[in-house]
Parts: C-alpha cells; structure tokens; sequence
C-alpha cells in the first residue's frame, strides 16, 4: 500500500503544485499556463522512451560510432 502512495505522489502532486503556482501568478483567464500545463504533460509522455531506448540500446552493445 505505501507504494501505491508513493507512486501517486511522485505521480500527480508535480502537476498539482505546478498548475497551482501557475495559475496563481497568471490567472484563469491567461492562455500561458495551458499551454505550459500541456507541455509539461507531452514531456512527460515522451521522457520514458527515449530512457527505454537507450537502455535499451545500451544492453545490447548498440552505440554510436565516434569518427
């Protein structure tokens, strides 16, 4: 169970504060903290990826050649 906790809070307390500090300091009514909101999700959707494909890479002895 306190993994479960961990993971939540590691998980969503992130986007909580940031869109709390964000909103606070801009407004509802300002398109910024949307747009940053938004960002910060597609980053988040990408970031394991590309960590997956370099380890990935790594284990399998796949590197870039240095000329």
């Amino acid at each position: 169970m306190e993994a479960v906790i961990n993971y939540c809070l590691n998980k969503f307390c992130p986007y909580i504060v940031i869109g709390t500090l964000l909103f606070m300091n801009l407004s509802y009514s300002s398109w910024e903290p949307y747009v940053i909101l938004g960002m910060i999700m597609w980053i988040e959707k990408f970031h394991f990826k590309t960590g997956y494909s370099v380890a990935y890479c790594e284990s399998r002895g796949i590197t870039p050649h240095e000329d």
